[in-house]
């Protein structure tokens, strides 16, 4: 019985784990709608100040970025 056993699938599975920077889920529920000219955007970002929230918009991608207080966390 042969077997086959790539070494490079292994190692690129365990970098991914360790490179991994997330530390929770990456997604958010919103809800996105255009009015008239305007886009609007409604994130539900529990636990998040709004003064840590960062927006950018580059082209056509759209990055929101904010950061939860450690009270949060352990909520």
């Amino acid at each position: 019985m042969a077997m086959y056993f790539d070494p490079f699938q292994a190692i690129d599975r365990v970098a991914g784990q360790l490179l991994d920077q997330r530390h929770g889920p990456r997604l958010m529920p919103m809800d996105l709608y255009r009015d008239g000219d305007h886009y609007v955007l409604n994130a539900d970002l529990p636990g998040v100040d709004p003064g840590s929230v960062d927006i950018d918009v580059d082209g056509q991608l759209l990055t929101i970025r904010a950061e939860r207080t450690p009270a949060a966390r352990r909520a």
